[in-house]
């Protein structure tokens, strides 16, 4: 805890004095969110980490309150953002007819003849919803206990903007670089991080083989998971992220930092509201 914001993720959220005490992830449930929010985050080169976490630590983007209240759907929208109430809206698994259920989409996200994130806002946005959800909105729709049916025998392409804690060194200050055996160290933060980057997710989800960009997933956390040991582990999911978007690890996503090949992987997506 920093202050009035509680850290989740990577993620800072906003509470009020009264509700300060308690961690936003105890209210997965029962409808305790925090309010609208603001994100921030960098980009880099690094190298890649090893070993297994079990969950992330501090922060990689800056979140600021945009209410004053933070009951059940997110707030009531003081600061002049719009309360976004829910966040998440629905999974789509089936590029050929987002309404109904599939096995995933591939690497290429391909849709009324458009690719990568602007098909992705398509189908989404024929499902009902506005947007492909974001790192920092699937984390904080966790934490409100908005992905507690998320369907578990999918899996879900992460499409992330902002840095993330290196696990491989929790919580590690840095001012610099070469602080940081990642050689990133967050500028708002001041954290040890991994940067995001387009090759982390598939050339912007419009890469179909495995020689030039991996792909960032999450799915839900399972205890008996084989790719548990290539996760962190966050609240109710398991998020396999790239340790450095500038090179192609191709190895098998059970290894930290290494999510795995783009080509021949089928996953779903979230759609979210617009907020």
């Amino acid at each position: 805890m920093r202050g009035n914001q509680w850290l989740v993720g990577g993620v800072w959220l906003a509470c009020v004095a009264s509700a300060c005490s308690q961690s936003p992830l105890k209210g997965k449930g029962n409808g305790e969110g925090a309010g609208g929010v603001t994100e921030q985050g960098t980009g880099g080169m690094i190298p890649r980490g090893t070993g297994a976490v079990t969950s992330a630590q501090s922060s990689s983007a800056t979140v600021s309150a945009s209410s004053a209240g933070g009951g059940g759907a997110g707030g009531g929208g003081a600061g002049g953002m719009p309360a976004c109430a829910p966040i998440f809206a629905k999974v789509v698994s089936n590029q050929t007819n987002p309404n109904m259920p599939g096995a995933g989409l591939p690497s290429v996200w391909s849709y009324k003849g458009l690719i990568g994130m602007q098909a992705g806002k398509a189908l989404c946005q024929d499902v009902g919803a506005d947007h492909v959800c974001n790192y920092t909105e699937v984390v904080k729709a966790d934490a409100q206990g908005e992905l507690a049916n998320l369907p578990p025998n999918l899996s879900y392409w992460l499409v992330r903007t902002t840095a993330v804690p290196d696990p491989t060194q929790p919580n590690k200050a840095c001012n610099v670089d070469a602080d940081c055996k990642s050689n990133f160290c967050d500028k708002v933060t001041k954290i040890c991080s991994w940067p995001p980057g387009a090759g982390a997710q598939c050339q912007g989800w419009s890469y179909p083989t495995n020689h030039m960009a991996d792909g960032e997933w999450f799915e839900v956390f399972q205890p008996a998971s084989m790719f548990n040991s290539g996760g962190v582990h966050l609240g109710g999911m398991s998020y396999h992220y790239d340790a450095d978007p500038n090179s192609v690890c191709n190895k098998d996503p059970k290894v930290l930092g290494c999510p795995g090949p783009c080509g021949g992987a089928s996953r779903a997506i979230l759609c979210c509201h617009p907020c």
